[in-house]
């Protein structure tokens, strides 16, 4: 400090009077850096205007007059930075409980998450169709439906998070932002794992309903086999009979028998080509 001077002084004295006159344009991120400069500035000065001397007394009264309207202007500021930045963290704060109400409601129950249930355990291990329908019943009948419906709702909660996080992404404050990130993160990988076992249920669900579908189709298929059999069975008798009949009333009565068999077995034999092309649709 024995080789600085007035001038010296003076120099830093305009870096102060610069630093505290432009401080609304610091770079964001950097004020508190800034406003710490400030502070050793002024000390640097109070250091050397006790140390150096001016041409004149006058001199020094001016710069002392200097650097005191320059710290005045630094508490204004200061002042104005520390409510702005209130202002900042109060707007953050807000987001942040908006986003987080949000997922409140759209975090599922535990983790990790089986929206499913023992649904889908059942459904994959081919239970019966009635097991598989009737497990974890709901308001609209079906619990896949109501499983779906819940997912659609949580998910649909999810992305306002999402949209406020995104929308309003400068305004969260770094650790907020970070929070908010965090949790949303957490539920979407949440809500993700969700919908991959509703879609494996519901998939093992069709394929069962698939199967016993085809089960009744085929046993209606033996079914009609079976009576078109009996009925081809019935009109091979009764031409038997008509050949062999002992009187014209007798073959009369015989050939009703027969036309009615014979309509029988058309009737079977259409049914049982709906029931085949059914059949073939579905494998």
């Amino acid at each position: 400090m024995a080789d600085e001077t007035y001038e010296d002084a003076d120099e830093l004295l305009g870096e102060l009077e610069s630093k505290v006159g432009f401080w609304s344009q610091v770079v964001h991120g950097r004020e508190r850096d800034h406003w710490r400069e400030v502070w050793a500035m002024v000390k640097r000065l109070n250091e050397l205007l006790r140390a150096v001397r001016y041409p004149t007394p006058q001199g020094k009264t001016d710069a002392r007059n200097r650097l005191q309207k320059a710290v005045e202007k630094a508490r204004e500021g200061q002042k104005d930075y520390q409510e702005k930045l209130e202002e900042k963290q109060k707007r953050s704060t807000e987001l942040l409980e908006q986003i987080e109400d949000l997922l409140n409601d759209a975090r599922p129950p535990h983790v990790p998450w089986n929206p499913i249930g023992e649904l889908a355990a059942s459904a994959i291990e081919g239970l019966s169709r009635m097991a598989v329908d009737f497990i974890l019943p709901g308001p609209s009948g079906d619990p896949f439906d109501d499983v779906r419906d819940d997912l659609k709702r949580r998910s649909d909660l999810l992305k306002r998070a999402w949209d406020i996080f995104k929308s309003h992404k400068d305004e969260l404050l770094g650790r907020d932002r970070n929070k908010a990130y965090e949790q949303l993160r957490e539920v979407q990988d949440a809500l993700n794992e969700g919908w991959a076992k509703y879609k494996e249920a519901s998939a093992a669900r069709a394929e069962a309903k698939k199967d016993a579908h085809l089960e009744r189709l085929r046993a209606r298929r033996d079914m009609l086999s079976e009576k078109l059999e009996k009925q081809e069975n019935r009109l091979v008798d009764l031409d038997e009979k008509a050949a062999t009949a002992w009187s014209d009333s007798f073959r009369d009565r015989v050939d009703e028998w027969r036309d009615d068999a014979r309509r029988r077995i058309d009737d079977l034999r259409e049914s049982l080509r709906e029931v085949e092309a059914k059949i073939a649709r579905i494998e």
